[in-house]
Formats: C-alpha cells, structure tokens, sequence
C-alpha cells in the first residue's frame, strides 16, 4: 500500500516460508525484536493516518487488498493471539491475583458452550 517493496523480516534463504528459529533468550535478540516491531507499528500508523480513506488498495502477492482489509485482520490476529495469553490463568481454576479477577474465562470442561 505504501509502494514500497516489502522486506519480509525473519525469514531466511534455509527458511523461506518462514519458520523461525533464531529466537533465543539474549537481550540484544530481544531488543532487537522490539525495535523492529516498533519500527513497523510506526511505520503502519502513518501509512493509516495519511490515507485519503480506507478503500485504498494495495497488492499482495499479486491479489488487490484495501487497507480496511488490512485492518480487520490485523484486529482479529491481535484478538485471537491476547486470546491465547489468557488461556493459562483460564484454564487453572486455582489462579490468584488480577488474571484470575477476570470473568472471561475458558468454560468448564463438560459445562456447555
């Protein structure tokens, strides 16, 4: 959308379609993810505020996308994984402290929808 050529981060010539394997428990690994996750949420942010609207359209792997498009996904990716960071306090009965607090939590197995 911004016509720019995308540089697909952390994938690599042994590794195309992108399974990763170069996270590691270093510091400067760490930081480095940060920083370029930052770098890329900034960079969408202007991308979103300087459009004229949200029909304009990019091209991904050649198939046409608007960036309302956009988006939706990216909301529902960011549901579904902070999802996922709840389901081990849901999935404990036993959690104490603020998680626990919460009332969304996973059904009981057996309980129903």
């Amino acid at each position: 959308m911004a016509g720019q050529e995308i540089r697909r981060h952390y994938r690599t010539p042994d590794a195309p379609d992108g399974e990763f394997t170069g996270a590691v428990a270093d510091p400067a690994v760490v930081a480095e993810a940060w920083a370029v996750w930052r770098a890329e949420v900034a960079f969408a942010e202007r991308l979103v505020a300087e459009a004229p609207d949200l029909d304009v359209e990019g091209a991904v792997d050649g198939e046409r996308m608007a960036l309302r498009e956009v988006l939706v996904h990216m909301i529902e990716e960011y549901a579904r994984h902070n999802g996922h960071a709840d389901f081990p306090a849901g999935a404990d009965r036993r959690a104490r402290g603020p998680v626990a607090r919460h009332r969304w939590r996973l059904p009981r197995p057996g309980a129903g929808a």
